[in-house]
């Protein structure tokens, strides 16, 4: 069975539990990269300060991933969104070792996580918020859902997430019985 989108009030509760954590900073860097970019954890685990920051260490507009980093081999460009801005200059000032080759996300022995790893503290960040109907899955597909309900171009969004069919990219999208309700009292 599919995992749900993530529901704006679960995002808050999400982000209160995670302030309670040793690791607040680095957690909410990784839920946010998930819920605002719509990063796989394989992308997130293998993202380097060089994916967030310009040599001086101020923030780019835009995540670059490489063919290695993405899934399939497609390199593809993410916009930072504003939210995610704010999370990643917060994770960069807890940073210990800065410097653009080093990993992203790191472990407290300042080594990069695996995919695995990124999965596994994603379900953790869930169940600390005692929201276990949720995976890591759930957050990329949250990302999907809410720019389709933004109205955002789906071919944009195939783009966004790299999905090599539109077909692929509509079967994330969440559709709600209020939205139904919506659209036929539109008429």
């Amino acid at each position: 069975m599919c995992k749900p989108s993530v529901s704006l009030n679960d995002e808050k509760r999400v982000l209160i539990s995670i302030t309670k954590h040793k690791h607040a900073v680095r957690n909410k860097a990784v839920f946010m990269l998930a819920l605002y970019a719509g990063l796989r954890a394989k992308e997130i685990a293998s993202l380097k300060m060089s994916n967030i920051f310009e040599p001086d260490f101020t923030i780019k507009a835009a995540i670059q991933l490489t063919t290695t980093q993405a899934k399939n081999s497609k390199s593809r460009v993410i916009p930072i969104s504003k939210k995610l801005a704010v999370a990643l200059i917060e994770l960069l000032s807890v940073v210990k070792h800065k410097h653009l080759t080093a990993a992203l996300i790191q472990s407290q022995q300042h080594d990069k996580f695996s995919p695995n790893t990124i999965s596994q503290l994603l379900l953790t960040i869930f169940r600390r918020a005692n929201l276990t109907s949720y995976s890591a899955h759930s957050l990329r597909r949250t990302f999907i859902t809410r720019l389709a309900n933004n109205a955002i171009n789906l071919r944009v969004v195939q783009i966004l997430v790299s999905h090599s069919s539109l077909a692929t990219t509509q079967r994330y999208i969440d559709v709600q019985d209020s939205q139904m309700f919506n659209a036929v009292n539109t008429l």
